[in-house]
Parts: structure tokens; sequence; C-alpha cells
């Protein structure tokens, strides 16, 4: 699995933890339905927050950009 893939992985785990959270705010500040602490809901959106941030941070974005190779060889040909 290359990296790209594990960073779509992690931060797709993220983003569904803490739309979890936000979920579970709605349904127990809104609408009154669930009787969960709220302590669980925070947990979840910081917790799926962190993990969509770490992974943005420990793979990072290996997309470069198409001009950078091109302007380094221009500069080092001098």
């Amino acid at each position: 699995m290359t990296r790209q893939k594990k960073q779509k992985i992690e931060m797709a785990i993220g983003l569904v933890i803490s739309w979890i959270g936000i979920f579970l705010f709605f349904l127990q500040e809104i609408i009154k339905i669930v009787m969960v602490p709220s302590i669980i809901v925070q947990w979840f959106m910081v917790f799926g927050m962190l993990i969509w941030s770490l992974s943005m941070w420990i793979f990072g974005d290996n997309n470069k950009n198409q001009n950078d190779e091109s302007i380094i060889l221009s500069e080092n040909e001098k």
C-alpha cells in the first residue's frame, strides 16, 4: 500500500470519527434525544480531528509541483 493510500485511509477514519462526534452533539444538544455524556461527544470530535491532522503531518503531501524539477535542473545547469 502506498503512502498516499495510507494517508487517505487515516484521513477518512479521522473524519468519520469526528463526524460521529458532531452527529452526537447535534442529537444531544439540539434535539435532546441522546443522553450521552458530553465528554464522550467531545472525545469523538477531538480524537477524530487528531487522527486526521496526524495523518496529514506523518504522511505529508507527496504531490510535487510539475515545474519544480525543471526549475531545479535549469539552476544546476548554470
